[in-house]
């Protein structure tokens, strides 16, 4: 295209992205906005729930202390043809106390709507965690025994079924203060002390055997071998044995022994 076509051009493609920009950044702005005035929302309205049974046994002190001849539905009839100003007032008080008693009943359902959409969260990205780390109990078969094994575990220690089918639920919460919490956690730590203590004897083990190996082909060698070498190696266990102790020491002194045997004989 013309310089000037592609100038024209270009300029144009900078003030279109300008302008998807600066569009961009007022719905940010306006998103960030609404998200502020519906947290203040919510906090108000929790604070709103929080009040009402306050609010409510107030309502019914006043009410109670400012009606407390009326005590039957008979006594509601006699004051609204004997008082209607008084009667009126009385039935104010009753609509204002049925209407905080919706709202509360309102609140607690609204409320456990919400607490079981985030158990449900919570419940499926602890499965997800769980099966990132333990991926063999994607097996149904592997994980029921696992599920029988972990029951029988926890029943030892002291729970009840009934508690473990609610706290698996999410409508009970165990707290890891609970002593039986305290001692699942204890056995953990002293079945995980248990095998890294294998794990170091065995490799200790295995490091004491290797020099144990060497010495035992260096013992075939000097069998083999004439008079002068076995006296040689004789001398060197005798002084490998001059430095070593326990499990070492007592193979070092088989070895010279074995050795002395055959070059006596000679």
């Amino acid at each position: 295209m013309p310089r000037e076509t592609q100038a024209y051009v270009a300029a144009r493609e900078q003030e279109r992205e300008r302008e998807l920009r600066r569009s961009q950044n007022e719905a940010a702005e306006k998103l960030k906005g609404l998200i502020a005035k519906e947290q203040a929302a919510e906090r108000a309205r929790q604070h709103y729930e929080a009040a009402l049974p306050a609010l409510l046994q107030a309502l019914q002190g006043l009410h109670a202390g400012a009606f407390a001849d009326v005590t039957s539905e008979a006594d509601v009839d006699r004051l609204a043809a004997a008082d209607p100003p008084r009667f009126m007032t009385w039935q104010a008080h009753r609509m204002q106390m049925d209407m905080l008693e919706n709202e509360m009943r309102q609140a607690r359902e609204r409320q456990a709507h919400d607490s079981q959409a985030k158990w449900s969260a919570f419940a499926s990205e602890q499965d997800r965690l769980i099966l990132a780390r333990a991926p063999e109990l994607s097996d149904l078969r592997r994980a029921q025994k696992a599920v029988d094994a972990a029951v029988r575990v926890l029943t030892d220690i002291g729970f009840s079924e009934d508690e473990l089918v609610r706290a698996w639920a999410g409508e009970q919460f165990v707290s890891l203060r609970d002593h039986r919490i305290q001692l699942l956690v204890f056995e953990s730590i002293r079945y995980r002390e248990q095998r890294e203590a294998m794990a170091a004897a065995k490799h200790n083990a295995t490091d004491l055997l290797s020099p144990v190996r060497r010495l035992a082909a260096a013992s075939v060698q000097a069998t083999l071998a004439p008079k002068v070498g076995a006296a040689a190696s004789i001398q060197t266990l005798e002084q490998q044995l001059a430095i070593a102790s326990g499990l070492g020491a007592l193979k070092l002194g088989a070895m010279i022994a074995a050795l002395k045997q055959p070059a006596a004989a000679r």
